[in-house]
């Protein structure tokens, strides 16, 4: 067996300073969070020693994949849209993946970044059909990859957060046949979609291959990352930039969660932030953030109102969570920025402020267990939660300042979401013939 190679100066550096500042004292509950989310193996010391020599004392950056299932509880590929031919999702992440490889794309200007693709389900066969298909991993070593499993399921909730039972019965009831991997019935975005969300908002920046990294990437299947003009991670390097993203006006229903800031800035009052408020605003009210970090405190309109109050003990919650009132009909929603796309200074978002934000956010159970009308029942989950959108969009106003702040729109080029039709027909062939996994 080969010997381990030594870890650079700059990996122990970063090993150092990272369990330095994350105690349980300034971080609670997060090494069991991401215990609880993250199984680590010998594979994973394995690919962390391996990363630390291939990136040496150079730039740590990747792209990160978080690849949903390819079959359903009984072990099948199964259809996860009723659009779908009889492709898996294994068709759409080797389109996303091939995205980031195109000669105009990122790693087809910058190849050293590595892929990291975080999965719940996917076995042996199947990571090697995605590698070939796109050119990883290869003898010639220009692309190169590391994998890690994820727990999607019950058991990624920390039950000292939320009241697991209450929660996953609520969700069982809206997906086929009660299983939480299958799509839903309605069509909706499921459990596995709002685990998604909690994953992306406060875990992914202490996950284990990306505690490696200085910078994240961030691609999802159904995305593609067309072209590239500079190298947004060194472009973020020297700008001092914290966040990157493409900026614009998307719109995206937002509940209790626009009250995280307030309720965030009153229980920590020695913690700077900049609050979402207009004059004329009573204490109870929350405007929407805006598309920019801090550049409409004077002028937002006090569009919500929302008593926020976070229970001690999950079962002091009432499910559902009951969503914000707005001066129109139907659910608020709030402008943000965020279009899946994004790239992250991880050091910036690892801090003791930020992941008590994230814990704010997850006792109010706003992930999973927000109120709907017609998708949740009294007393129950599931149906409706909050975005990963208007997470980051109010964690970035609260705690970054516009010059931290970086968009890529014309540097980059990216599509998301990438329609089905694109990839997989109903008549279940592929714009490159037939699946490389088919449904029987």
């Amino acid at each position: 067996m080969r010997a381990a190679p030594p870890a650079t100066m700059a990996a122990i550096v970063a090993l150092l300073a990272t369990a330095a500042a994350t105690t349980e004292a300034t971080h609670p509950h997060l090494r069991d969070m991401i215990r609880r989310v993250f199984p680590e193996t010998e594979e994973t010391q394995r690919s962390e020693r391996e990363m630390d020599a291939y990136f040496g004392d150079g730039l740590r950056a990747g792209v990160v994949f978080l690849l949903k299932d390819l079959r359903d509880i009984s072990g099948q590929p199964y259809r996860q849209n009723k659009k779908w031919g009889k492709c898996t999702y294994l068709d759409q992440a080797i389109r996303s993946a091939r995205s980031v490889l195109n000669k105009n794309s990122l790693l087809g200007k910058f190849p050293k970044y590595p892929l990291l693709f975080y999965h719940a389900d996917w076995r042996d066969e199947d990571k090697t059909k995605l590698e070939t298909a796109v050119g990883l991993n290869m003898n010639d070593g220009k692309y190169k990859s590391w994998w890690h499993p994820v727990v999607f399921g019950p058991e990624a909730l920390p039950p000292y957060l939320y009241n697991v039972n209450a929660t996953v019965s609520g969700w069982q009831q809206l997906h086929v046949d009660g299983d939480l991997r299958r799509e839903t019935r309605n069509n909706i975005h499921g459990f596995g979609y709002m685990l998604m969300c909690r994953f992306y908002a406060g875990l992914i920046h202490h996950a284990p291959l990306t505690r490696k990294l200085d910078y994240y990437l961030r691609i999802d299947g159904d995305s593609r990352l067309q072209s590239v003009k500079q190298d947004p991670f060194e472009l973020m390097k020297r700008k001092g930039a914290k966040y990157a993203t493409l900026g614009g006006g998307y719109r995206e229903t937002a509940g209790s969660a626009v009250a995280l800031p307030r309720f965030y800035a009153q229980t920590n009052p020695d913690v700077k932030t900049d609050l979402w408020t207009s004059a004329g605003c009573s204490a109870n009210a929350v405007a929407c953030p805006a598309t920019q970090p801090r550049a409409h405190k004077a002028t937002a309109p006090c569009a919500l109102r929302c008593v926020f109050d976070v229970p001690a003990e999950p079962d002091g919650v009432k499910l559902p969570v009951p969503l914000c009132k707005s001066s129109g009909a139907g659910p608020p929603r709030c402008p943000s920025f965020y279009n899946n796309f994004e790239v992250v200074d991880l050091q910036a978002f690892r801090t003791a402020e930020q992941w008590a934000f994230f814990l704010l956010a997850e006792r109010s159970h706003a992930f999973l267990c927000e109120a709907f009308p017609g998708r949740t029942k009294p007393g129950r989950c599931g149906g409706g939660g909050m975005g990963d959108a208007i997470f980051r969009t109010l964690q970035v106003n609260t705690f970054l300042t516009p010059a931290e702040v970086l968009g890529l729109r014309a540097t980059v080029s990216y599509h998301h979401p990438a329609p089905i039709a694109k990839f997989c027909g109903p008549r279940g062939v592929t714009d490159g013939g037939p699946p490389v996994q088919s449904i029987s």
